[in-house]
């Protein structure tokens, strides 16, 4: 036994050696019911010889987890091995049965106030996030938290999804593992890992809020805490978790840029040396009108621009048009473009490129969606809006199953013109005036 005075809800662990003189055929070690602590069984059976006052004996080693519930003095009820020996020619032989001594343990009490109350010889708490140079708005990115403790195994270490819970992000929570073993100095440690999908709402940087975990120091006797400060992710910000690299300053010489320059230069100095080559031909044939270099250049370049100066003015009258439509028109527009998706992910992203043609952009994920549906159309049904949006969140980032054909359907018939026409006209209906009484008073 690690502990004969451990605190309430401490784990101590007990080894229970079972000593044989030869093989046996079964054992089943069970640990017999009390109200005061519970056992859980950790490892075993491990089998091993040794020799003791000059005999060999066969050592069959089981660890249990001892785990005491109350304060004050306790006796715990043995554990008994039952099972079968085994004979010379490999046949069952007669049971056997073999009872260990009672456990005597003096618990302390836990220390008021403290809460929760993890009684405990160490805590870490790590984390790591994948695509951390990529933080943009709508994009998930998938982070793990691992709680590592000394002394307990990891379905006792406490959750931290309501600490991640920030008004900037959206939270989807993956799965979680749990894992206890021993030590090589022969400590019970503990690991509980949870994965998480975070989506951020806006901008390039994701908030991470302070995380917190207090536990009770058995060796110390004091209370700590393994904490995990607020951290900045994204472009340039530091790094506290490791998650993020900051930008490297910008150089001419950088590999990148030094060939697009090159290039650049090359260009420019074709079209001059054509404009040059043109201007010569023309003094040539006209001597006496030709214009001075300045003003050549300038033709030459100004009737080189034409080219695109009417696409540039297209997109400019389009963009002004698009945008002189109606908030419903404009907004049909966009759910019909989005609607060529086959994908619910695709489906998002194409609404969203729309966003600068066909009104204001909703923002990085469809947090918004309900919102712009009724300022375009204050008939509609915010409940049912709000139910499909909550359907394409969960396909999106929580990986649920979704008909998007028919999420299609239910959209469209929620801003189609007839629906719309009917709600307002059954709420005028419903809200006509009575007709007066046919006998006033």
């Amino acid at each position: 036994m690690t502990e004969s005075r451990p605190y309430q809800l401490e784990n101590v662990l007990v080894r229970v050696r079972l000593v044989s003189d030869a093989n046996l055929a079964t054992a089943n070690p069970e640990a017999l019911a009390t109200d005061d602590a519970l056992w859980q069984r950790l490892a075993g059976p491990t089998t091993y010889p040794r020799v003791s006052q000059g005999r060999s004996e066969i050592v069959n080693e089981y660890v249990y987890i001892l785990r005491p519930l109350r304060a004050g003095h306790l006796e715990v009820p043995p554990i008994v091995v039952s099972g079968r020996e085994i004979r010379p020619h490999g046949q069952d032989g007669p049971r056997y049965e073999a009872i260990s001594q009672p456990v005597h343990l003096q618990v302390q009490p836990a220390e008021p106030g403290v809460t929760p109350w993890l009684p405990l010889q160490g805590l870490t708490l790590k984390a790591d996030l994948d695509d951390r140079d990529r933080i943009e708005p709508g994009r998930p990115v998938r982070l793990a938290l691992q709680l590592e403790a000394v002394g307990a195994t990891g379905d006792q270490l406490p959750s931290l999804e309501t600490q991640l819970r920030a008004s900037d992000l959206r939270l989807y929570r993956e799965r979680t593992s749990a894992a206890a073993h021993l030590s090589s100095d022969g400590r019970l440690v503990g690991q509980r890992t949870e994965y998480y999908t975070l989506v951020p709402e806006a901008g390039r940087h994701l908030r991470l809020p302070e995380l917190r975990v207090a536990w009770w120091n058995t060796e110390t006797g004091a209370r700590e805490v393994a904490a995990l400060p607020i951290q900045t992710l994204g472009p340039a910000a530091a790094s506290g978790f490791n998650l993020s690299r900051p930008s490297a300053d910008w150089r001419i010489w950088d590999p990148l840029w030094l060939p697009l320059i090159v290039l650049t230069l090359l260009l420019i100095g074709y079209w001059v040396g054509v404009g040059l080559r043109q201007l010569a031909s023309s003094r040539r044939r006209h001597p006496r009108a030709t214009p001075s270099p300045f003003v050549a250049a300038s033709a030459f370049f100004r009737d080189r621009s034409r080219v695109l100066i009417p696409r540039r003015q297209a997109r400019w009258v389009l963009d002004r048009l698009l945008r002189a439509l109606p908030p419903a028109t404009r907004l049909r527009r966009r759910i019909r473009f989005a609607n060529r998706a086959t994908t619910p992910a695709e489906w998002l992203t194409r609404f969203q490129q729309r966003a600068s043609w066909h009104g204001p952009a909703l923002g990085a994920s469809t947090g918004r969606l309900t919102e712009q549906v009724l300022r375009s159309y204050p008939a509609a049904n915010r409940e049912r809006i709000e139910i499909l949006e909550r359907q394409l969140d969960g396909a999106i980032y929580a990986g649920q199953e979704l008909d998007l054909p028919r999420w299609k359907g239910q959209l469209g018939r929620e801003i189609s013109f007839v629906n719309r026409f009917w709600r307002s006209y059954r709420s005028s209906w419903l809200q006509r005036p009575e007709l007066p009484p046919l006998n006033p008073r």
